[in-house]
């Protein structure tokens, strides 16, 4: 006599019953019958890499990423000039075209490397616009920098700090794509 075949509705439950595997970092917790978990107990976490994620990790490891942070694909171009930078407002201004046949959005970003004093090799995204352009059509962007994205925190201060210095001012589509460049001088 043999057993008979098992069907998809055994087989599932055999599979619950079996104990959840073990995730990585709470293998401490206990999860209920549907899965979740009961109590966690406290744990601590360290964040060795800082701010160095993402787009930054990428360029303070000078490794190129596939699709850079802000790539997109379009179905036009477009041209970036005229960068200026006013050091008394941290405002920017640059002019984007359209230089394709189709009309087209581009988001507009601006970055900025900090001065030496902040032991930051990677640049920061401080501002960006949404620019909707019919082709053939330019529009001036005007952005103001974000200031926390230009301080740096103080913990003797326990604030953050805007340094005194140069700071590098990026612009154009993408973190890795910034053909504009001036300079912020910031004066204490």
């Amino acid at each position: 006599m043999s057993t008979p075949p098992a069907t998809p509705g055994k087989l599932c439950k055999k599979r619950r019953a079996a104990a959840p595997p073990a995730i990585p970092g709470l293998e401490g917790v206990t999860l209920t019958q549907s899965g979740r978990q009961k109590k966690v107990q406290p744990f601590d976490l360290h964040y060795t890499e800082g701010a160095k994620v993402g787009y930054k990790w990428f360029e303070a490891t000078n490794k190129q990423p596939l699709f850079p942070f802000g790539f997109g694909l379009s179905y036009t171009a477009y041209a970036y000039s005229g960068l200026t930078v006013e050091d008394a407002s941290h405002t920017v201004h640059f002019t984007v075209r359209n230089t394709g046949a189709r009309e087209g959005t581009e988001i507009a970003e601006v970055y900025v490397a900090l001065p030496s004093a902040a032991n930051e090799n990677y640049k920061r995204l401080a501002a960006w616009q949404r620019v909707k352009l019919a082709p053939g059509q330019s529009k001036e962007v005007t952005l103001t920098l974000n200031q926390l994205c230009l301080s740096v925190f103080n913990t003797d201060q326990n604030g953050w700090q805007l340094l005194p210095g140069d700071y590098n001012v990026m612009a154009g589509p993408s973190s890795s794509d910034t053909p504009l460049k001036a300079t912020l001088h910031v004066h204490p």
